[in-house]
């Protein structure tokens, strides 16, 4: 595996994040504030569009091996109408999600928020995983997405517990 992208988010000032890996993908905050993290600082993200772009296609193909961790601390319940994203990269010439990765109310279960991931293959075809366990407000959750496309796995785990595991 090849680090493209580490946001660790400790500035302390201004709307670059910089990118710790040797890409130098580095993203630009917008709409967030700078808060105290889980490890130093972070970046809160107060309404359901903001967020740190990164204008890179870091993930051009589902076709490989990836993961993804994040430290997450949701502080507002997402509702029916709204995600709260963690990930979102999007083809750039049609809009729609390589991945995504959100944080969501599930119909079926009105309020409880789950993890949701979107993926799409190379033939354009969108699968959505739900996760079963609830992500409590006011904690902070570590989550950790890994994709083996060599043997068709993704997996999902809440604080080290497996979530997801699908082929």
């Amino acid at each position: 595996f090849n680090t493209v992208l580490l946001l660790h988010m400790n500035e302390t000032s201004g709307s670059t994040v910089s990118d710790a890996s040797s890409y130098g993908n580095n993203g630009t905050a917008t709409g967030t504030t700078i808060v105290d993290g889980r490890f130093g600082k972070a970046r809160g993200y107060p309404n359901q569009f903001d967020g740190v772009v990164i204008n890179r296609n870091l993930l051009s193909s589902m076709n490989s091996n990836f993961s993804i961790e994040a430290w997450i601390y949701p502080m507002a319940p997402s509702d029916v109408n709204h995600r709260r994203a963690i990930v979102d990269q999007r083809d750039s010439s049609n809009g729609t999600p390589v991945i995504n990765v959100t944080i969501c109310t599930l119909w079926a279960a009105h309020g409880t928020k789950n993890i949701s991931i979107v993926i799409r293959d190379d033939g354009g075809n969108l699968t959505e995983y739900y996760g079963t366990t609830e992500i409590p407000l006011f904690n902070w959750t570590h989550l950790a997405i890994i994709r083996d496309y060599s043997n068709s796995k993704l997996l999902c785990y809440l604080n080290g517990i497996k979530e997801l595991d699908v082929s």
